[in-house]
């Protein structure tokens, strides 16, 4: 989820959308675009009958094609390309009014060839009104300038623009519609709309962008058309294998079995347009900024993206599975009853489908394999023909139902085929758990392993020279002793001159680094310890801790064999009983921590170190990470935030109870300030979470995690000493959900 939500790149016209909210956008979008009509089908099925319903399908389905033909993939190419100019203004300008001119020139084209068909089909010259009345569609398409503002992460500002041309359209259809003579007014209402968001888009677009529109043919427009027509023919073939089947049962059975067939396949391509296509459209160009800057890292994405993609496929499925038979025979009729088991047979496409589109257009078409998967379209195509033809003329519908299913699963076949031949191979269901799907997507580094590498020891410190004896004590008993111990004091000059000759007495063949601090910080107090380390093993804990006396070896051993790994180990108060888990140090999706750093199992994937010790490999790689200073109070979230700036660097956090240190909490601590006022430390750590939350780019957690605060919220405020009545009580409850919020709001 997090990898969906990355850091927005700017442009000249303000900051692109996450690939959240244009993922939201595009939903919304594809709802006004494809459910506003099938609101009316129940209606328009009703007063037109099944033989004109069949009618109107009928020629949805070959307009479809012409769209196609205007669009020439440019929703692909298109928004490749613009996704890739970044900031450019004039370029971005210039491919604006190349492509819109090209697909304007294809309308005419379109036009002429839809004049010259229409006469030639069945039932053509009886229903031209119908048809010219459908073809407006094609030519809003034409205009439409989606690919760009798709290319530039800014759907959201289509979203108003669509809203009002469609709910005219349906108060049209309602109104006007009363009998199969009007039938046509169906197809007229859905074209004007069309038209009329399209030149508004284009209005929004020259002046949010400042692109003048310039409409020009010229060999520029027919090198593009060369140049894109690969993505185009491929858009085009594949629309064949899902549609060419209603084409061919109009030949061969009538119209109103036409109507079952197209309603039962429109009521399943719902959970493909409302989820599938939003998805896949949303991805597109992110996936495809991932893969130019580093193919693995943006491969790794798309397995993250997959389980989500094929959950919601099937959610929105198994809604179609229990709600379409009712919304058949409620909404439409008993006449539409045999579209029933049309579409229950259907429903296994839209998994295939995604699965399809996954292979070829997110991976093939981002790598540039546009004729590999031209290829698979094609030979796809020729299959699907085929099995049409000669299923629809021995079956009927179910020839029709099973050709439809044949075709897609020759082309899932085909792609998988293809990428095993490249040796690309991205799917990783073992990293499908919810433990891993929260944490970042790391950017790959090559580290070696490291030959007997210094070790530096970071100790922060505040006014507790008391605790002192002990930690030193368990120091000179080292098996391994540290190269360099780095002491941040926070405390007075009086106390800071005594824990230095306290420290050069017991341990005088160390070389000391201390640094003193003015301004107590300890979020500013770790960063300058880790910072003034050399590269090697940095080891960073707490100044309360019985260190173990094979501690700093085993980190040794262990960091310099697993330089790439985060190590943090066991600890142990008088108070804490023995425990067995591997949920160690791990927020789940909704919010709750497991903490367990004293679980005698070891665990990986962690999303954060312990406080008190952790060590890992100081490198270039990691010499940009710090602890945040903008933290507050003494519940604060400085290591998950360091933390996820390790797994970014692509280091892995793991835990291991092999050696376990002895913690004595102190009365002026973390834990002591818990217990006095318990709301306001947790208040501070709902404040902090929610800048990590916005830091990161979280946005999708953020949001999903809010319920369980609350109720986190409420737990603290009504039961750990808070004073006042109920009503005070929820009043301070929502107060402390408040501070998250503004945690998140303020850092951004």
């Amino acid at each position: 989820m997090s990898t969906i939500d990355s850091d927005p790149t700017m442009t000249s016209s303000g900051s692109r959308d996450p690939v959240s909210g244009n993922l939201l956008a595009n939903g919304v979008l594809q709802f006004m675009h494809y459910v506003f009509p099938i609101v009316t089908l129940p209606f328009v099925g009703h007063v037109v009958g099944s033989e004109s319903f069949g009618v109107i399908n009928y020629f949805s389905v070959l307009v479809g094609y012409f769209t196609l033909f205007v669009l020439y993939g440019f929703d692909f190419s298109g928004t490749r390309a613009v996704a890739q100019m970044g900031e450019d203004a004039q370029a971005l300008g210039r491919y604006f009014n190349k492509v819109q001119s090209a697909k304007l020139l294809l309308l005419l084209m379109a036009g002429l060839l839809y004049a010259i068909l229409v006469p030639l089909l069945p039932e053509g010259p009886n229903h031209e009104k119908i048809a010219w009345s459908t073809f407006g569609v094609t030519a809003g398409w034409a205009l439409m300038p989606n690919w760009f503002v798709q290319g530039m992460r800014r759907m959201r500002a289509l979203v108003w623009i669509n809203v009002i041309p469609k709910v005219i359209f349906i108060l049209v259809v309602f109104f006007i519609i009363s009998g199969p003579k009007e039938a046509f007014i169906y197809p007229l209402s859905i074209s004007l709309s069309s038209i009329i968001v399209a030149i508004l888009s284009v209005i929004w677009v020259h002046r949010a962008f400042k692109i003048p529109v310039r409409i020009s043919w010229d060999m520029n427009t027919w090198r593009l058309l060369k140049q894109e027509r690969w993505i185009f023919l491929s858009g085009l073939i594949n629309n064949t294998n899902q549609t060419f089947n209603v084409l061919i049962l109009g030949f061969f059975v009538a119209f109103d079995s036409v109507g079952h067939f197209t309603l039962g396949w429109r009521l399943m391509n719902v959970t493909q347009v409302l989820v599938m296509f939003p998805i896949m459209q949303s991805l597109f160009p992110f996936i495809g900024e991932e893969i130019k800057n580093h193919m693995e890292r943006g491969l790794m994405h798309l397995n993250r993206a997959v389980p989500f993609i094929l959950s919601a496929v099937a959610f929105s499925t198994l809604g179609m599975l229990v709600v379409g038979p009712w919304v058949i025979v409620n909404w439409f009729g008993a006449e539409y009853v045999p579209a029933i088991p049309i579409l229950q047979a259907l429903l296994i496409v839209p998994f295939v489908t995604s699965s399809s589109h996954i292979l070829g257009n997110i991976v093939l078409l981002n790598l540039n394999q546009d004729k590999k998967v031209f290829r698979v379209i094609a030979s796809t195509a020729v299959v699907s023909v085929f099995l049409n033809i000669g299923l629809i003329a021995w079956r009927g519908l179910d020839g029709a139902i099973y050709a439809l299913i044949g075709a897609e699963v020759f082309a899932l076949i085909s792609y998988a085929f293809l990428l095993n031949r490249m040796g690309i191979s991205f799917l990783r269901p073992h990293q499908w758990v919810p433990k891993k799907l929260i944490l970042p997507v790391a950017i790959p580094h090559d580290l070696e392993h490291v030959n007997n590498p210094l070790i530096t020891l970071v100790i922060p410190t505040y006014k507790r020279i008391e605790v002192w004896p002990n930690l030193l004590r368990s120091l000179t008993v080292q098996t391994k002793m540290p190269d360099v111990i780095v002491v941040v004091d926070q405390s007075t000059d009086a106390l800071h001159h005594e824990l230095k000759r306290l420290c050069t007495e017991m341990l005088p063949h160390v070389t000391w680094n201390f640094i003193q601090l003015a301004t107590p910080n300890r979020c500013q107090a770790k960063d300058l310890g880790i910072h003034s380390a050399a590269e090697g093993i940095v080891v960073v804990i707490d100044d309360d801790l019985w260190l173990p006396k094979d501690f700093l070896e085993y980190y040794h051993t262990y960091l310099s064999q697993s330089p790439k790994q985060v190590l943090t180990t066991r600890i142990i108060e008088l108070d804490r009983p023995l425990l067995r888990t591997k949920k160690v140090q791990r927020y789940t999706w909704y919010g709750h921590f497991y903490n367990n750093n004293y679980s005698l199992k070891p665990a990986d994937s962690l999303i954060s170190v312990t406080g008190a010790c952790f060590g890992f490999v100081m490198s270039s790689d990691v010499r940009h990470i710090h602890f945040e200073p903008a933290f507050i109070g003494t519940g604060i979230m400085e290591e998950p935030d360091l933390s996820w700036q390790l797994l970014l660097a692509g280091r892995t956090i793991v835990y291991k109870p092999e050696v376990t240190v002895v913690h004595f909490p102190q009365r002026d601590g973390n834990d002591a300030a818990k217990k006095v006022n318990a709301v306001h430390w947790y208040a501070d750590s709902f404040y902090n979470f929610g800048q990590y939350h916005a830091k990161h780019h979280l946005g999708i957690l953020h949001w999903l995690r809010k319920p369980y605060l609350y109720v986190l919220a409420a737990n603290v405020v009504f039961t750990r000493g808070y004073s006042g009545g109920f009503w005070q009580k929820l009043k301070k409850t929502h107060w402390m959900l408040i501070r998250y919020q503004s945690g998140y709001v303020d850092y951004r």
